[in-house]
């Protein structure tokens, strides 16, 4: 019989003091789920089956399951203290009954009552109330719980871990639902729906984009949504062949279905609304409903089981008609093209910018810094737009000294043990941001290009990744057999390399390596072109946008580093390309392993600029 970490009466269920299970394992008990909800007659009735063998219980009458969990489970997970929670009461489920939503479904959903300190809006005081406490549980461990005062202040247990709520209702289902809200979901599960789940917390969402989408029904993605709760959540959800995306529909709601349907996979979620259903508030108007509580209470349980056979598909990705992006279209007529988000580096914006879903191609030969201008400019922009990178780069491993990189770089100070080196607290700043932020991969057997994108795809929809690096290209191993030429192979690869890029809205981030010129001493080496990279042609086909690095020797053992943008395919987007013998210019800080502007202006240390791209139409 296998241990386990928690025990019956942590569901409520009480055991008989000694136990005779069947020859199945089972030992017979009273349901208090659905015990309340009996007739008098019938409310001793053991239908609650419990399997002492294998830890789980099925109650034959209202179909209530579950089980306990397993020791080695934990592997050093949390587990909150349920102590402080008491069984709901009188108070609990009045607030419950006014949303529609019976004492049944609080019961059934574990709810529980608790005395709290919550800081209130506004005041930052802290009072303390009677809150709901909502129990959020992972194979039947309580990860986390949310308490909510009535006031709608909300406070998490200082040792939760973010997850989403409901998840082991999800077991064996072949669809479920995430709300933006517990309550709503309760209102489903009041209507019959059990597989619900609701995210944990709030949607973070700037006033730029907020002002956007009022103004023009397009959210934009100025900042990036780091999903915690779905990281720790994502193998609930992985088995599902369904799931409704119900959030509401203001623009943090929207934005909120984007990323769950780029992270889940637009293919197999639905968007559900709730606008169509109308009721008349205490003014006399007429309002829309907004969720699933608001459907519950004016429409009642038969509406809400509607909204989800009322679900929307994302729009298909292969076929684009003109009433698909109408509303971008719109815009695009309005406002012109969208600008592209700015690098961080002013002289650098009006030649490239950065766009979702484009495939960028740094050029250069090897040792002219194309490795650390590439991660300058990904950290930078997960300090602008809080997005999450992966990188393959095996020619900086060992994986701590492409991470000690990273730090340093963010720090702004060297690691080595030299006078003034980086201080702690800086180092455990730097350590923490790149964590949240960039993640090395590797594998001593090594990837193709398809190993990377599977990989990729994985940690798209695990990790809410937006970003994935290839350095160098010339670092992976060959499709062996698919291919029957190296032209054919570069074809091949980096059109799915491109298409990946484009269906995924993430940026794909390829250097590569052109051959290094044997060196004469007496010789200035141009910047290589795109044309000198193995099968440049295509590379150059290909690429969204082209940057090369190259170092300028200036004397005295000297160099700047010229910075070409050889290619980019949208230039009222992204940027101009440079001429030829009219690069831009960046100095590299050997300390701080940052690139910082002639005129001394450094992105790390000093706000951002944003420049307006000058349009060239002779180009």
């Amino acid at each position: 019989m296998s241990e386990y970490a928690n025990d019956y009466k942590d569901f409520d269920i009480q055991m008989p003091a000694n136990p005779l299970p069947n020859d199945k394992g089972e030992v017979y008990t009273v349901c208090n789920v659905c015990r309340p909800d009996r007739k008098s007659v019938h409310q001793s009735d053991k239908k609650l089956a419990v399997n002492v063998k294998k830890g789980t219980w099925f109650c034959q009458h209202c179909g209530w399951t579950g089980g306990l969990t397993p020791v080695e489970f934990l592997k050093g997970k949390k587990i909150v203290d349920p102590s402080v929670l008491q069984m709901p009461e009188g108070k609990i489920y009045k607030f419950f009954e006014k949303r529609g939503i019976s004492r049944k479904t609080v019961d059934w959903c574990g709810t529980r009552y608790s005395v709290q300190s919550v800081k209130q809006k506004g005041t930052d005081d802290y009072i303390v109330r009677d809150c709901v406490a909502f129990v959020y549980r992972m194979r039947g461990l309580i990860r986390m719980i949310k308490y909510r005062d009535p006031v709608k202040n909300f406070k998490i247990a200082p040792e939760s871990t973010l997850i989403a709520w409901g998840l082991d209702f999800l077991k064996n289902e072949r669809e479920g639902l995430i709300t933006e809200g517990e309550i709503d979901a309760y209102s489903y599960i009041e209507a019959g729906y059990k597989a619900s789940t609701s995210v944990p917390n709030g949607t973070t969402i700037s006033e730029k984009e907020k002002k956007v989408y009022l103004e023009t029904g397009k959210m934009p993605s100025d900042i990036h949504l780091n999903l915690t709760w779905l990281d720790n959540s994502y193998e609930y959800y992985d088995e599902l062949e369904t799931i409704y995306i119900c959030t509401d529909d203001d623009p943090a709601g929207v934005k909120l279905r984007l990323e769950l349907g780029r992270r889940l996979g637009f293919d197999r979620c639905r968007i559900v609304k709730y606008g169509t259903y109308t009721y008349i508030n205490a003014a006399g108007d007429t309002v829309a409903c907004k969720d699933a509580n608001d459907v519950l209470i004016h429409h009642g349980k038969e509406a809400v089981l509607d909204t989800l056979k009322n679900a929307q598909s994302f729009p298909i990705t292969d076929v684009v008609t003109v009433e698909d992006i109408s509303d971008e279209l719109d815009d695009l007529y309005k406002n012109g093209i969208t600008k592209g988000k700015t690098t961080g580096w002013p002289h650098l914006d009006p030649y490239f910018t950065w766009v979702d879903g484009h495939f960028i191609v740094f050029n250069g030969f090897p040792g002219q810094g194309k490795t650390t201008l590439m991660l300058n400019m990904i950290i930078m922009h997960s300090i602008l737009y809080n997005s999450r990178w992966g990188i393959y780069c095996p020619e900086n491993y060992p994986i701590k000294n492409a991470y000690a990189i990273c730090f340093e770089i963010f720090g702004g100070n060297t690691m080595d043990m030299v006078d003034g080196r980086m201080d702690s607290d800086t180092y455990k700043k730097a350590k923490k941001f790149i964590h949240d932020h960039i993640e090395f991969v590797n594998n001593a057997m090594g990837y193709t290009a398809a190993d990377l994108r599977d990989l990729s795809m994985r940690m798209i929809k695990q990790r809410g990744l937006n970003g994935f690096v290839i350095d160098p290209w010339n670092s992976l191993k060959p499709s062996k057999g698919k291919y029957n030429s190296h032209d054919e192979e570069y074809d091949g690869e980096l059109s799915a390399e491109q298409r990946f890029a484009a269906n995924t809205n993430t940026y794909r981030l390829i250097l590569a390596h052109p051959p290094t010129p044997i060196r004469d001493k007496e010789k200035v080496y141009p910047a290589p072109s795109p044309f000198e990279i193995k099968g440049g042609g295509i590379w150059f086909a290909k690429a969204y946008e082209m940057i090369c690095i190259h170092q300028k020797y200036d004397g005295d053992n000297k160099y700047t580093s010229e910075i070409h943008v050889q290619k980019t395919k949208d230039k009222k987007a992204v940027g101009m390309t440079t001429y030829k013998d009219s690069p831009l210019y960046l100095n590299f800080e050997r300390r701080t392993q940052r690139f910082v502007q002639p005129d001394g202006f450094n992105p790390f240390t000093q706000e951002p600029v944003v420049v307006e791209q000058e349009l060239d139409l002779c180009f």
